[in-house]
């Protein structure tokens, strides 16, 4: 495996993590500062992975969708939900 995917993939799984620190946040009625600095360190963990999944299979769609989630970040689960695909397909 290229390291470029292993970074991809190191930084995929933090994303996931954090998404999921994020919806138990959420649930257990955490401070809402909390829920959405878990909330924006998932995306900037997505957002990397993105970039080092771009080194080993560059496309424009997956550019267009991670600046548009970073800009606009309730875009996030679909970006997430698209680069999960991308992940799957490449690290098979």
């Amino acid at each position: 495996m290229p390291a470029p995917m292993r970074k991809c993939l190191w930084w995929y799984k933090l994303c996931w993590i954090l998404v999921w620190l994020c919806a138990s946040a959420l649930l257990v009625g955490a401070p809402a500062l909390l829920v959405s600095g878990l909330f924006v360190a998932a995306a900037l963990a997505g957002g990397a992975s993105a970039a080092y999944l771009e080194r080993v299979r560059p496309t424009i769609v997956a550019d267009f969708v991670w600046f548009a989630a970073s800009a606009a970040l309730l875009l996030f689960p679909l970006a997430l939900a698209i680069h999960t695909v991308r992940v799957y397909r490449l690290s098979r």
